[in-house]
């Protein structure tokens, strides 16, 4: 299965806020952390729209990924 994937926590944040479930984190940089999403046919344009300042998301939920995010990050936790 083709995957998506990112280092960037605030995108991770964003396709967690639409809906998409992560894959798995890969922790083999003990630089940062890589989350992994399933490839949909339109993660990709839900990236660029929110590079773009096009995309809309509950802003709420959102942080509240975030801090989920960064749990796992910084505790392991998934």
């Amino acid at each position: 299965m083709e995957t998506y994937e990112t280092t960037d926590i605030a995108v991770a944040s964003f396709l967690l806020t639409k809906g998409d479930k992560m894959e798995d984190v890969d922790r083999t940089d003990v630089r940062r952390v890589k989350f992994i999403f399933p490839m949909r046919k339109d993660t990709n344009e839900d990236v660029k729209n929110f590079w773009a300042y096009k995309a809309e998301v509950c802003p709420l939920t959102f942080y509240q990924k975030l801090r989920e995010l960064k749990m796992v990050v910084h505790c392991g936790k998934e």
